[in-house]
């Protein structure tokens, strides 16, 4: 009888031993970077924003500007103007998720730099 006790007890720790953990992990884990991020992909398309979620093969991206190079006509643009997504014809949220194979490399944006001073006011 008492070594049923025992057995009970200790699997009782082990429970709680083992949700512990797993609340542990979940509460300190990172959830994305912070601040503002140029991500640069393969095909010479650049996207600012912020990294919402890293996963093993894609990367979330909210908050999302990109930099229109050409008019509607295909001229060149004197200078670049920064465009925030949503406002296009098919109306997408405002959310990327990019396939990792795609991102030649990532930097972060300085806070005081002209990119993420309009992604922290929402593009204004």
């Amino acid at each position: 009888m008492k070594t049923k006790k025992q057995l009970l007890l200790l699997v009782i720790c082990l429970v709680v031993i083992i949700a512990g953990l797993i609340m542990t992990y979940l509460v300190l884990r990172p959830h994305g970077r912070q601040g503002s991020y140029a991500v640069f992909l393969t095909d010479g398309q650049v996207y600012f924003g912020n990294i919402l979620d890293e996963k093993d093969k894609t990367l979330l991206l909210k908050n999302v500007y990109y930099l229109q190079l050409k008019d509607l006509q295909g001229n060149t643009l004197q200078s670049p103007v920064l465009v925030k997504l949503g406002n296009e014809l098919h109306a997408p949220e405002d959310w990327i998720e990019i396939n990792k194979q795609q991102i030649n490399f990532i930097e972060k944006l300085k806070n005081d730099g002209k990119v993420a001073q309009a992604i922290a006011n929402g593009g204004k």
